[in-house]
């Protein structure tokens, strides 16, 4: 059967041939023995055991067609012998009442201009019911069918195409016409063809000249009955009219195009040797009645005395294609593939391409666009396209954020193009950053009025500790009862001062669990001691005490006052407006990474996993239109491109790194960036000491001014190669 490979594993072409693209096209050497196995006891058993059906079924780019190539390249059964038809294009369509998610594909196999015979006026642009679209998918069955074959083959077929004739044929049949003529007229006329050509032939020439020419005539007459029979077999005639009587001898009743035209089939059938018929891409379409009508066209066919062999339809079709136990009332013979690649493999093909090519990707890239990769189509498309950009804009961009530019702009090219336009989702995200930035800052400043008012909460506390705090509370406690003596907790007098000192003591204050004694009076105005279980309650005692805080809030303010918790209020206070000001520079990663960052758009749906961590993970920012379009020099050169790349990418050059136009340069850069050693560069500082850039030339100085170990390594150079 010759050597196979993987279904789609091309690994070892692409490194003899040391080339960096693959083809999207199914494969002619896949490694698949065990399904051509099936297939070919399924064929030989086709007669004996009615086996005229079979679906190879699998999800989409499992390598179905791929495992039909190469059972065609490789059969060596002469009594096989394939027809393909494939049904690919650009948008599946479901009309009625299906209504399921399309997935988009590429556009393949046939699409030929169909002649007028084949129904074609009646095509509309777009199929507005299930009927329409019915009738297009077998108009294009067969168109393929047909258009498959030479004219010759099949010669008394009603469906005529455009036939080239080329120069030498053209001048053979005008010869032949003109000889037929001339010799036709010296048959009838042999006096004025002399007359005519001022001549007079000898007897013996005369005679051998009509014998000539009567077996030309005859030749030529023989001829044109032959071809009048077939022209006159191919002409459809509708009906004849005699005055007011009609005769219908042809009128169609039925919609579907196989129906109608099921003599050409079986005709087609009948002078050619095709006996398996491979169908793909009809399950885009996502309707079943097709099957319906190609299990009953292969039925008529094979029930059809003309028809000698057996023809047998194989189908591609996707596992979901059928609910429930539907697909086996179809098919008579079912073989499932399992397809080669899927999210959870995927990180392995990609890296081993991006390893053969030596690109600069990181694994944990990979590793995260994996999971949205599970087509082998998709993951071959992602590195052609990803090739052929890098070598275009150059291979000082950030390589992460181009690959997953080029993954985004496979996965929903829609949105990829609106975002050229200024316009689409990930536009709309990436340029949210304003308003980003903006509810961060709001929250920042709830912060900051929160500490200002806790501030001015402990500098207007009026009691300087816990114990003044308590023996306050313990005297309007008292103040609230008449003759009051002394409290009592756990049976045992306690003055003021002792509960005051001990917070646990107070906290049985709080909660209600003490007695007090107080003096009473008799009639004889004599006072005596009693003891009772007190009555009031502290909290009547704190409303009494009514300000706007309570005890627990008050000693809160103090032990933080005691804390000097001032102080620290005021360093969170200048962290909080420091962060205002650095959130104006953030890049988009490090403002969306905060939990409080509220991304616009459904983070459940697979673009919003997407998006969100293509964003959150910096692969995706500000930067994108560098990675989406080329450079041309203009207001910078391509070397001050290549330091400005680098300080988006926050990855640092050698200080002496050659820059031209720095003033339009420095335009392009922020001012936080300045603050940073990736920018560090002598040429760039001479700029800024000779020039009015008083917030980048501060920025600079001041992180040199820190005393980092890098910032003693600039200055030692700058004053070697400054100016």
């Amino acid at each position: 059967m010759g050597k196979y490979i993987n279904a789609w594993d091309r690994e070892d072409a692409v490194t003899e041939t040391g080339s960096a693209y693959n083809p999207l096209s199914p494969i002619d050497n896949a490694d698949a023995h065990q399904y051509f196995e099936a297939l070919n006891w399924a064929l030989e058993h086709r007669r004996t055991k009615n086996i005229y059906n079979i679906a190879l079924t699998g999800p989409y780019g499992s390598g179905k067609s791929s495992i039909l190539k190469t059972f065609q390249k490789n059969n060596q059964n002469t009594d096989l012998v394939f027809l393909e038809i494939s049904l690919a294009t650009f948008k599946e369509e479901n009309p009625g009442e299906d209504k399921e998610e399309k997935d988009p594909a590429p556009a393949s196999g046939g699409g030929s201009t169909p002649p007028a015979t084949m129904e074609t006026k009646d095509k509309p642009d777009l199929p507005k019911s299930k009927d329409d679209l019915l009738r297009l998918i077998e108009l294009s069955i067969l168109q393929q069918i047909f258009y498959h074959e030479e004219d010759k083959k099949i010669p008394d077929s009603r469906f005529k195409k455009i036939k080239n004739f080329k120069r030498k044929q053209l001048i053979w049949i005008t010869v032949s016409i003109m000889a037929a003529m001339l010799f036709g007229s010296y048959l009838f006329f042999p006096e004025k063809d002399e007359q005519l050509l001022l001549t007079k032939f000898p007897g013996w020439l005369a005679k051998d000249l009509h014998w000539t020419s009567l077996l030309i005539f005859l030749t030529a007459v023989s001829f044109v009955v032959f071809r009048s029979i077939r022209l006159a077999y191919g002409l459809r005639v509708s009906k004849f009219k005699f005055q007011d009587a009609e005769i219908e001898i042809d009128k169609n009743i039925s919609k579907s195009i196989l129906n109608n035209h099921l003599d050409e089939i079986l005709y087609f059938f009948e002078v050619t040797d095709y006996s398996v018929v491979l169908i793909e891409d009809l399950d885009r379409f996502r309707q079943a009645e097709i099957f319906t009508k190609l299990r009953e066209l292969n039925l008529l066919i094979n029930n059809s005395k003309k028809v000698e062999q057996a023809v047998v339809f194989i189908y591609a079709v996707r596992d979901e294609m059928f609910r429930d136990k539907d697909r086996t009332k179809f098919f008579d013979f079912i073989i499932p593939v399992i397809p080669v690649i899927n999210s959870s493999n995927s990180n392995e093909k990609l890296t081993s391409i991006v390893k053969q090519n030596a690109y600069k990707i990181s694994g944990d890239l990979i590793d995260d666009l994996s999971f949205f990769i599970d087509d082998m189509r998709l993951l071959y498309n992602i590195m052609n396209e990803y090739h052929i950009y890098r070598e275009l804009l150059g291979e000082e961009l950030d390589q992460d954020k181009l690959l997953a530019m080029i993954v985004y702009k496979n996965i929903y090219p829609e949105d990829f193009v609106a975002l050229s336009d200024g316009k689409g989702i990930l536009y709309k995200v990436v340029n949210g950053r304003k308003a980003y930035s903006s509810e961060r800052i709001k929250k920042l400043d709830e912060k900051i009025e929160a500490n200002k008012a806790r501030i001015e909460q402990l500098e207007e506390e009026l009691y300087e500790d816990e114990i003044q705090l308590r023996m306050i509370y313990l005297g309007y406690y008292a103040s609230r009862i008449t003759g009051f003596s002394q409290f009592i907790i756990d049976g045992v007098e306690k003055t003021f001062k002792e509960i005051a000192d001990d917070e646990s003591l107070f906290k049985k204050v709080t909660q209600d669990k003490i007695a007090y004694k107080y003096f009473t009076h008799n009639y004889s105005n004599q006072y005596t001691l009693q003891q009772i279980q007190s009555s009031v309650k502290f909290a009547q005692v704190e409303n009494d005490l009514a300000d706007e805080y309570t005890y627990t809030d008050r000693l809160a303010i103090i032990r933080e006052r005691f804390d000097d918790r001032q102080e620290t209020l005021k360093e969170e206070i200048a962290k909080y407006e420091k962060l205002k000001t650095d959130l104006r520079h953030f890049k988009l990663k490090e403002i969306l990474n905060d939990s409080s960052a509220k991304i616009d758009i459904d983070e459940k749906s697979p673009q919003g996993l997407l998006v969100k961590l293509l964003l959150r993970s910096g692969y995706i920012d500000e930067d994108y239109l560098d990675y989406i379009s080329l450079f041309y020099e203009g207001s910078i050169t391509k070397e001050d491109r290549t330091f400005l790349l680098n300080v988006k990418s926050q990855i640092a050059l050698s200080y002496d790194f050659k820059l031209q136009k720095i003033g339009n340069l420095i335009g392009k850069i922020r001012v936080v960036d300045f603050q940073q050693p990736y920018l560090l560069n002598y040429q760039l500082l001479d700029y800024l000491l000779a020039q009015p850039l008083e917030n980048q030339r501060i920025a600079v100085l001041s992180q040199l001014n820190e005393g980092y170990e890098y910032a003693f390594s600039f200055i030692d150079g700058y004053l070697t190669n400054g100016t």
